[in-house]
């Protein structure tokens, strides 16, 4: 579109300069340049006029889209993070004397380490048996598939840095080992004979893989409550959560 403005303002340029040049010892110059001249003009505004009129509904139309986008990744970015602290407050010995009252907080305090060492083969749901990786097998499985679901529709609307960092969320290979296991022991429990060991599904020695997948669910966490597209923050843990 800017080469059509050029072309036609360079039209207006060369008629004015052939009027001014010609026009006084040429009638047909004479007669016909100021019109052309004003045909041209005449377009080149009303194309500038509806070119804007066109950009504006297409930025309204993306702010729109955007904002539908953002506000389908609060779902999945505060289950993961519930999650996560979640099962940091199920494993600590007992609760801080100054517990963190954050998710920013509680990913970059040492209390988060706490998840390397710890059992989720123990039971979350009696009522059910569901497992602690069971559990957040069946949750990080949602969570990927509505962050994929997301990418594919909005992506093209939404910042680059929020699609970044939900990509990489999708595809973090710590959820995705998580998921694996969890996937594992529900499949295994309907088995006859079927003895849970702790030990086969051990976190030990991941713990750089789990600062990395915390970080990359925080930066997420944060691109979300800049936009302040949201239907909320998602910062402050749930006030009755410790």
């Amino acid at each position: 579109m800017r080469n059509t403005y050029l072309v036609l303002a360079l039209i207006v340029l060369a008629v004015g300069i052939l009027h001014v040049v010609w026009g006084p010892g040429s009638p047909l110059v004479a007669d016909f340049a100021p019109g052309l001249a004003t045909e041209v003009a005449g377009i080149l505004v009303t194309l500038v006029f509806v070119q804007r009129i066109l950009d504006r509904r297409q930025a309204t139309d993306r702010a729109r889209a955007s904002r539908g986008g953002i506000r389908r990744a609060a779902t999945p970015l505060g289950d993961l993070a519930l999650l996560w602290a979640g099962i940091i407050r199920a494993v600590l010995p007992q609760s801080p004397a100054r517990p963190p009252r954050t998710y920013h907080a509680l990913f970059n305090s040492e209390w988060a380490s706490w998840v390397d060492r710890s059992d989720l083969t123990r039971v979350r749901y009696a009522w059910s048996g569901e497992t602690w990786l069971e559990s957040a097998a069946r949750l990080i499985r949602l969570s990927r598939h509505r962050i994929s679901e997301i990418i594919e529709v909005y992506s093209v609307h939404l910042d680059v840095a929020l699609v970044e960092a939900l990509d990489e969320l999708r595809d973090d290979p710590y959820l995705a080992r998580i998921e694996a296991m969890g996937e594992e022991v529900r499949s295994a429990r309907n088995e006859e004979l079927f003895e849970l060991r702790p030990e086969e599904y051990s976190l030990q020695r991941t713990g750089p893989e789990r600062a990395r997948m915390m970080r990359i669910l925080q930066r997420a966490l944060d691109l979300y409550n800049e936009s302040g597209l949201g239907e909320g923050r998602i910062e402050a843990l749930p006030e009755d959560f410790w």
